[in-house]
């Protein structure tokens, strides 16, 4: 016999007697995985899963972890994936026991046969007393979802396993705000959180103004032509009618002043005749205003018809 089958013979009698309250009271995984895997004629593979084997005998679990990694980094199969949560799991680590044994329960490279999946079963609702589920939906689905700033670890559910306390939880996603939450979790319990990133509210983009063109200034000053005799003209009659009215109100203020003066004349003074003044005042000031207004709508008249011819 071997050196490596004594070793194989002597781990598998002490994994088998070892006591309950650890993962290694069922035969070792690694020893199974190595058991079966002898023939495969991968040195680094065996040497990283003997030193595993070697570690895990001894009790020096993180050790037998790193080199269980690297045995599983090379060929993963049921059993390294059991190992790892074996090792996991007498770590403390509940989470990636979780994990970890589901996946050497899913792995069908050198499958676990019946005892050896009972035994992971068992490992796993035991480690699922000790951490917390998460059903988690994120909005929008593929939004980047960091944990404490790390990537997330799911089960085989696609559910967040987390230790008990207090959590961190962000959503990211492109033109979206990152959604936060704050989870305060207690062991062996399930919930459900709906993390929601809404998208980012874009200010209006200020309107273009499109550069105007020789033609598109020459139709502006066409169109700007054609209009000004009808306004030209429009002013230019308001403004004759408001002169006519102006004139006409200015020779009745005169001629009411010149009747006044001659009833003054006539009566010796002009005390009766002071009332008859403010109507004569009141014509004259409307004769100004029609004046002004008059000279306001022809001088409209000759710029409408004039500023044109300047372009």
């Amino acid at each position: 016999m071997t050196m490596l089958g004594a070793a194989l013979i002597t781990l598998l009698t002490w994994a088998s007697a070892a006591g309950v309250g650890k993962a290694q009271d069922a035969v070792s995984p690694a020893g199974a995985a190595l058991t079966e895997q002898k023939g495969a004629g991968n040195g680094a593979y065996h040497e990283a899963l003997g030193a595993g084997l070697r570690a895990y005998k001894s009790g020096a679990w993180a050790e037998a972890r790193a080199e269980l990694e690297r045995a599983h980094a090379i060929k993963a199969t049921a059993r390294t994936w059991r190992a790892l949560g074996m090792t996991a799991f007498n770590l403390g680590d509940y989470v990636h026991a979780v994990i970890e044994l589901e996946q050497s329960l899913a792995c069908e490279e050198q499958p676990l046969d019946a005892t050896l999946r009972a035994h992971a079963t068992e490992l796993i609702e035991r480690a699922r007393r000790e951490t917390a589920r998460v059903s988690l939906a994120l909005v929008p689905q593929d939004a980047r979802l960091r944990v404490d700033g790390a990537a997330p670890l799911l089960d085989a559910n696609k559910r967040l396993v987390l230790t008990p306390g207090s959590h961190s939880l962000s959503a990211e996603a492109p033109g979206h705000e990152t959604a936060w939450a704050r989870l305060d979790l207690l062991p062996n319990t399930e919930s459900a959180l709906a993390l929601i990133a809404h998208p980012l509210v874009r200010p209006a983009e200020p309107a273009t103004v499109a550069p105007r063109n020789g033609a598109t200034v020459g139709a502006d000053m066409r169109q700007l032509r054609s209009l000004r005799r009808p306004f030209a003209l429009a002013a230019l009659s308001v403004g004759g009618a408001a002169l006519l009215t102006a004139s006409a109100l200015w020779l009745a203020a005169n001629r009411r002043f010149s009747d006044v003066e001659q009833q003054c004349e006539k009566m010796g003074g002009c005390f009766e005749a002071e009332a008859k003044m403010g109507a004569v005042r009141r014509l004259e000031l409307t004769s100004q205003v029609a004046a002004g207004t008059a000279a306001g709508l022809l001088t409209t008249a000759l710029l409408l018809w004039l500023i044109p011819h300047r372009f």
